[in-house]
Formats: C-alpha cells, sequence, structure tokens
C-alpha cells in the first residue's frame, strides 16, 4: 500500500469515528452539560438581524462546529469528559480515539490553498502564522468545484496524526484580506498588531471571526489597479498651521474645521483627506487607496503633523463596513462632512431615494442570480423607464468587471 493510500485510508477510518462519535453524541453531550448553544445564540443575537442564516441546516452545521471547537481546543472539556462514567459506555476504538484527540487539539485556521497535492488533497498555508500543513477535504473539492477558490478560508482542522481534516462547514472567504482579520481583531483588542497574535484569540472567542463569513461574499472592489482600501488617523493634541499646506491641499472651512483635499489624491479612487478641528487640536485623516495614504501621509508630515505611517484604521470598504456592523461602530464615518454639504432639497432627495431604490432592485437580482426586468424594477421604484436605463448603464459599467456573487 502506497503512502498515499495509507493517509487517505486512515482518513476515512477517523472520519468515520468523528460521524457516529462526535456527530452523532459528543457535540449533544457537551450542549447539555455546558450550555453552549445558549451561549452561541446569545453572543450572535445582536448581529441576527444583519445575517440571516441562509438555512436551518447552514445554522445548526455552525453551532455543531462551535460547539465541537470547545470540545477540542487545547485544554477543551473533551480533556475533563474522559473520566465520565457515560465515556465507559462507549467502544473501546471510541475512547482510544478520544484520548489520541486530547493529545492532538483541533484549531481554527484562516488559511488559504497553497498547492493541489491531488485529488481531495491540499497543501494548505495559515496566513496569521505561515505554517504549511496537508489537508484531506473532499468538500473543498466540491466548495472548488462550485465556485473557484476564494481569497482564504476559515476552517476548523482536526488532527489525525498524519494529516489535517476539517471539522463543519468550510467557511470561505471570498472577499476579505489577511489584514481585514487584523482589522477586526484590533478592534476587539487595541493591543494586537500583529497576524500571528490572532490564532489565540480566535480559539479563545471564534464567534466575532465566524461573524465575518456572514458579508465576506461580497467582491473585492478595485477601481484599475488599486484595491479601494479604506485608511484612517484620529490625532489628538494637533497643531497645524495651516498657512504651510496651501501649496498641498485645497482648503475649505466651516464650523471651525478646516477641510484638507490633497491636491490630485483627494479625487477618485484615492479621496486623500483630512479634517482638523481647531478648536480641539484634532485631526481625522482618511483615504480609499494605499497610494492615496502615502501622499496623505507624507504632505501631513511635511506641515509638521506626527502622523504613522500604518493607518490605525485600514482594511478592504467591503470588511470596514462588514466589521463596522458587527460592533455596532461606524468605522468610517467622519462627524465633519455636514458642515461642507450642500443642502438637498426635498425634491431631490425624494429622485434620489427614487433611484436607490432601483438600485437595490438591480443589485438584488445581481446577488441572487435572478432576472431583472428593467420596466418592472422602475415602475417599482418610481422612476422614468429611459432614466432607468442611464442609471443601468452606470451600474453596470461599474459592475463589468466583477464576477458574479457564487450562487448557493
Amino acid at each position: 500500500m502506497t503512502n498515499d493510500e495509507t493517509i487517505l485510508q486512515h482518513c476515512t477510518l477517523d472520519s468515520a469515528i468523528i460521524s457516529r462519535f462526535v456527530d452523532d453524541f459528543l457535540v449533544y453531550y457537551c450542549d447539555n452539560r455546558e450550555g453552549l448553544k445558549k451561549h452561541f445564540d446569545r453572543e450572535w443575537l445582536p448581529y441576527a438581524e444583519k445575517m440571516k442564516w441562509e438555512t436551518d441546516e447552514l445554522y445548526r452545521r455552525v453551532l455543531m462546529q462551535y460547539v465541537a471547537s470547545r470540545l477540542f481546543r487545547r485544554g477543551g472539556f473533551a480533556r475533563a469528559y474522559r473520566g465520565h462514567m457515560v465515556m465507559q459506555m462507549r467502544d473501546r476504538e471510541e475512547r482510544a480515539w478520544l484520548e489520541t484527540q486530547v493529545e492532538r487539539p483541533w484549531h481554527w485556521s484562516f488559511c488559504r490553498i497553497h498547492s493541489h497535492q491531488q485529488k481531495d488533497f491540499y497543501e494548505m498555508s495559515d496566513v496569521c502564522t505561515g505554517e504549511h500543513f496537508l489537508l484531506y477535504s473532499p468538500a473543498m473539492t466540491r466548495t472548488l468545484d462550485d465556485g473557484g477558490p476564494p481569497m482564504m478560508w476559515l476552517l476548523l482542522l482536526t488532527d489525525n496524526g498524519m494529516c489535517r481534516q476539517t471539522y463543519g462547514p468550510l467557511l470561505p472567504m471570498r472577499g476579505l484580506f489577511p489584514h481585514d482579520i487584523l482589522l477586526l481583531t484590533r478592534q476587539l483588542h487595541p493591543h494586537v498588531h500583529r497576524l500571528d497574535q490572532i490564532p489565540a484569540l480566535v480559539e479563545n472567542d471564534p464567534i466575532p471571526y465566524l461573524k465575518l463569513w456572514g458579508g465576506s461574499q461580497n467582491p473585492v472592489v478595485v477601481h484599475k489597479k488599486d484595491i479601494i482600501m479604506f485608511n484612517r488617523c484620529d490625532l489628538e493634541r494637533v497643531r497645524l498651521d495651516v498657512t504651510r499646506i496651501v501649496s498641498r491641499f485645497s482648503l475649505e472651512n466651516a464650523g471651525g474645521v478646516a477641510w484638507l483635499r490633497l491636491k490630485y489624491w483627494s479625487r477618485q479612487p484615492h479621496f486623500a483627506e483630512a479634517w482638523y478641528d481647531i478648536k480641539r487640536d484634532s485631526l481625522i485623516a482618511t483615504a480609499m487607496t494605499d497610494r492615496g495614504w502615502e501622499k496623505l501621509v507624507t504632505a501631513l508630515r511635511e506641515a509638521g503633523v506626527d502622523i504613522p505611517i500604518e493607518a490605525d484604521i485600514r482594511g478592504s470598504i467591503n470588511a470596514t463596513l462588514l466589521i463596522g456592523k458587527i460592533l455596532g461602530r461606524d468605522l468610517a464615518g467622519i462627524p465633519y462632512r455636514d458642515l461642507f454639504e450642500e443642502p438637498v432639497s426635498q425634491g431631490h432627495q425624494e429622485s434620489l431615494d427614487r433611484i436607490n431604490d432601483f438600485i437595490a432592485i438591480w443589485v438584488e437580482a445581481w446577488n441572487t442570480g435572478g432576472k431583472f426586468n428593467l420596466e418592472e424594477a422602475a415602475r417599482s421604484a418610481g422612476i422614468d423607464p429611459q432614466e432607468a436605463r442611464s442609471v443601468l448603464a452606470v451600474i453596470e459599467s461599474r459592475f463589468k468587471n466583477m464576477p458574479p456573487p457564487r450562487r448557493r
């Protein structure tokens, strides 16, 4: 028997034990003793309105995955359960398997495919630690056949002694980058500054990271060669002499706030700009691309502002908005924008609302793969069909280079 056949046979036997011992018994035993479902539901409740479970079955499987992670993580419940009387009623093979798993803790991994070894075997790399490992996963093969590789995955990994396997749903993160995971982590744990600090935090509390998956299917937003990447720093005790920056910035004042727009770089897609509150000596700097951020930092430093090269908040625009929803915070909001906005008449606002309703109908059809009827959408939104055609031409041009979301 070849080594590949030995590993495959080992994986098959391990999967069979997990199916009858973990799926059919141990996760329910653990939940009944520890009340993990109540904890999971309580933690998920604030986010429930923002992410509806696609099916009851998906909710059940993710919940089982969460319970299993509590069982088999390092120091998990499984270690204490070995001496319980109920375990003596299980067969010898299951008890022996439980002993080995206590010594081989399961763990979560944000990872990506490094190479495809052969059918259902993949060399993976963990994006946080850089670790490479061999993974056996027929489910990954099926997922790839359906929709191609995502940017990365969130997997709960088991260890059978010869390779890793997955437990529970494979959670593809199609539109998120590793630094988006770091952004969420830093919002929860401000002391964290490195990716390799994240795994221990995920093991301690995976629920915030599971929530990421709910909004990670949107495609990455790109403008020509720039990925739309939100960068932001909020600074206090800033002394800025606005007379020193007129050569680099367009300047506008309102309500004791100076709006600084970096020349050339304040245009689409970079939007490199800052707001200086003269009374509070505070400054908010933002840019929507990494190139725009670099130019903004250089210009502000030339003006004497001690601004860090690395933004306090940096994430793809999808992730920034998603993490804001998860945490109930507006990471991209600027409190001074209203000072500089032209007042909109009621009639004009109603027109904009109707156009937005039309766009929402189109986006829903695009996301779900449903049929879009322009005439019906225009009538439903209350706009003229000719105007609808103009709006449709604009939004289709924006989305033409974006792959449609994976259909489930």
